[in-house]
């Protein structure tokens, strides 16, 4: 059997149980009633948030583009010198940059893993109830208890409270 080319659309046929006769119909384009933004930003976002992985990729090949042309600018600029001398001395420029860099992160890692053992030991010492952190000294229970019952009895609190906190404390306005 022979088969023909045509140019038109294919039509779609329902199927349809009974006595009644197929219908033709053809896919109408769906209305947008919602405007869309179609420039290079609004795109670019709908990429990277639709997908992903592809955006991701994109920019690591830009990257790599970015880096290769640098690299060919910069071997461009040493031409008097042969490509050897040339990645030699680019190998040597990018050895000493990261050994720099790590000295870098070396010291600060050090200045933060002193940091985290002083503010261990500060809260070590104030939970031990050195109270070396607060610059008060050492009480007895004894002692807190009667300085409570003083304080309930004259009705003074130990630190001042300004007119207007204590005003929304007294009215209930401050929710804890």
């Amino acid at each position: 059997m022979a088969t023909t080319k045509t140019t038109t659309p294919r039509k779609r046929t329902t199927k349809t149980t009974g006595t009644r006769t197929p219908r033709a119909t053809t896919a109408k384009p769906r209305a947008t009633t919602a405007k869309t933004d179609d420039s290079i930003v609004a795109r670019t976002g709908r990429t990277i948030k639709q997908r992903p992985y592809t955006s991701a990729a994109i920019a690591t090949g830009a990257v790599t583009v970015a880096a290769a042309a640098a690299a060919g600018a910069y071997l461009l600029s040493r031409r008097d010198k042969s490509f050897k001398e040339a990645s030699e001395e680019l190998t040597t420029k990018v050895k000493d940059g990261f050994a720099s860099a790590t000295e870098t992160v070396k010291g600060g890692l050090a200045s933060a893993t002193d940091t985290v053992k002083d503010l261990s030991q500060r809260g070590t010492d104030y939970f031990k109830g050195d109270g070396s952190d607060t610059g008060t000294e050492t009480r007895t229970q004894q002692q807190i208890a009667e300085e409570a019952l003083t304080l309930k009895e004259t009705g003074a609190a130990k630190s001042p409270i300004d007119e207007l906190s204590a005003t929304e404390i007294k009215t209930g306005a401050v929710a804890y």
